[in-house]
């Protein structure tokens, strides 16, 4: 009986290996015929990769631009700016006197506001003082030339005197035998007195005081009677040939404008936009905006 018991007895675990093995075999087919796919995919893709048209690219030819050419040429163009502004004389200066003296006659024109050419007679400082040294001065030339000239009359005796002794000297000796220090004193004389005069004769033209440019008078100092030394302030002239125009824009801007024709009526104008700008018309009539 226990022979029997052993045969029909079943050994534990033998089972469960066998049906261990027939789950194993399916899972591990599968297993294969995925990669079998994939490698077939990736070989089919690869392929495909390899063997697909490339684009080759083609060079971009540029585009010609249109453009109208014309001729340029000169014309005559109005420039119209709408600002406001002041209008700054290019030369301005105050004038003053060159001597001293007395004020004795003066220019209706020597006004604020007249108008003054290049060249005028403004103002005269009281002549009499350096019409005397000038008097004196010629006084002076002519007493210079008179000693010279008898000089070169002593230069000829000399001379002569020189030749008849006949004596070997030395050329110092010489020259003061022949009186060439005197001759040179003489000359020097001369030449001393003519700037004498020629200083007296510019003295007295500077007691007329004359316009240096076309002028607006902005303002004088003096009146006839005055007495002026030099440098005295005599008045205040703005150049009329020349002038700057000062523009402030709408947007705040500022613009410099030279003119060079001679100075003229500037007025604002009202605009219907409540702006302003300066017109330039012919005529010394006037100087501010």
């Amino acid at each position: 009986m226990d022979k029997q018991l052993s045969k029909n007895e079943k050994t534990p675990g033998s089972g469960d290996e066998k049906r261990g093995k027939y789950l194993f075999l399916p899972a591990l087919l599968q297993f294969l015929l995925c990669i079998i796919i994939l490698g077939a995919g990736f070989a089919i893709a690869s392929y495909y990769l390899r063997s697909a048209p490339q684009a080759k690219p083609r060079k971009r030819e540029p585009s010609p631009l249109t453009v109208q050419v014309e001729k340029a040429r000169y014309e005559p163009h109005q420039l119209v700016i709408e600002a406001m502004g002041t209008i700054i004389p290019s030369r301005e200066i105050s004038l003053t006197s060159s001597v001293s003296g007395e004020i004795v006659q003066m220019s209706p024109d020597l006004d604020p506001g007249g108008f003054v050419k290049k060249g005028a007679h403004l103002l005269s400082v009281d002549p009499r003082d350096y019409e005397f040294t000038v008097q004196q001065r010629t006084s002076d030339v002519n007493i210079a030339e008179s000693d010279l000239a008898l000089e070169m009359g002593n230069q000829l005796i000399a001379l002569k005197e020189f030749e008849i002794l006949g004596e070997k000297t030395t050329p110092h000796e010489k020259q003061l035998m022949l009186r060439q220090p005197h001759l040179e004193h003489k000359k020097a004389t001369l030449k001393g007195a003519r700037t004498k005069l020629d200083q007296a004769e510019l003295n007295l033209a500077r007691t007329r005081t004359k316009a240096p440019f076309n002028a607006v008078i902005l303002s004088r100092k003096v009146n006839i009677g005055s007495h002026v030394s030099i440098a005295t302030p005599l008045a205040q002239l703005a150049g009329t040939d020349e002038f700057w125009l000062k523009l402030t824009g709408k947007d705040g801007s500022t613009l410099c404008v030279h003119q060079r024709s001679p100075l003229q009526t500037c007025r604002k104008r009202p605009q219907p936009e409540a702006s302003h700008w300066l017109l330039c018309e012919s005529g010394n009539r006037g100087n501010q905006a």
